[in-house]
């Protein structure tokens, strides 16, 4: 057969769901059908719509309709074979005279073929939920008593018994053999210290020590006056140790600071002769001209 186009006008009618017993009834939920379709062999009529119920009665002309399969949005119901025609779908609550109503178009559908072979079986679905537990059967009669069972294991041992009394006195027995040593005695304190013995003959010289230092002197240089730092700008001095001496430490002093500070950023020996010590501006100011600024080291004359 060709395929059937089913048109209709969809009619929303409000269905009052019935409550729990003892609870306040539910707020009614709007059911609406919104198309009716039918098989391409006119035999199965497929319907969709919103909030159908558990309970669903479906009637064409008010004749009832078998149910194959029904879920809250879609409805698979048995069509008789009727003639063409448009007819009124009818879709409740069997518990409610008020059903949704829609008009449905349905064409001529001939009598019903004799039922084709089985199709395959198809995959197992997966398992249902668990239903409810059912209520609690009758206690049975009191069955025989059961076989003897095999002696347990062995108990812990139980707690020692009160200690008897003591009993007479024995014999004197015979003596017994010589026995060990004692331990040692602790020593005694020591005695008084001789007289000194006479010296001992001189002994090898040792060997040449390395070589120290000496002529310690402390170098200052130059002032250095009227500079103006300009921000991150830097100044130095450089000390030189007399001839003949060498640095081994040095250092430097500015008596007057800035707001920012204008601290020392290096201080190193610049040569085996001389010491260089740099200050910095770390302030957002230029430096008065008035900063003095002095470098000083430790000299020493090398052996």
């Amino acid at each position: 057969m060709g395929s059937r186009v089913a048109v209709g006008v969809s009619i929303c009618v409000a269905i009052c769901m019935l409550g729990h017993p003892g609870r306040a009834a539910a707020e009614p939920k709007a059911l609406q059908i919104v198309n009716a379709v039918p098989s391409v062999d006119g035999s199965v009529l497929f319907v969709t719509g919103h909030n159908f119920p558990d309970a669903v009665r479906v009637t064409v002309n008010e004749q009832p309709l078998e149910v194959l399969s029904a879920s809250p949005t879609t409805i698979v119901v048995s069509l008789p074979a009727l003639a063409a025609g448009t007819y009124q779908l009818a879709v409740g609550d069997v518990r409610d005279n008020k059903p949704a109503l829609f008009t449905v178009a349905l064409p001529a559908t001939g009598p019903r073929g004799e039922p084709g072979p089985a199709g395959a079986t198809g995959a197992q679905g997966p398992p249902g939920p668990v239903g409810p537990a059912g209520p609690t059967g009758a206690a049975g009669a009191q069955g025989p008593p059961g076989a003897v069972g095999p002696a347990g294991p062995t108990g812990a041992a139980g707690a020692p018994g009160i200690p008897g009394p003591p009993g007479t006195t024995g014999a004197t027995g015979p003596a017994g053999p010589q026995g060990l040593p004692g331990v040692p005695g602790v020593p005694g304190a020591p005695g008084a210290q001789g007289p000194p013995g006479f010296p001992g003959p001189p002994g090898t010289p040792g060997p040449q020590g390395p070589s120290g230092v000496s002529g310690w002197e402390l170098v200052m240089s130059t002032e250095t006056t009227n500079l103006s730092i300009q921000p991150h700008g830097w100044v130095s001095a450089l000390v030189t140790c007399p001839v003949g001496k060498v640095v081994v430490g040095g250092g430097g002093e500015m008596p007057l600071t800035i707001e920012g500070g204008l601290p020392i950023v290096s201080s190193y020996p610049s040569h085996r002769t001389q010491w260089t010590v740099a200050w910095q501006n770390l302030g957002t100011t230029t430096s008065p001209p008035t900063l003095v600024f002095r470098g000083w080291a430790i000299c020493v004359t090398a052996n």
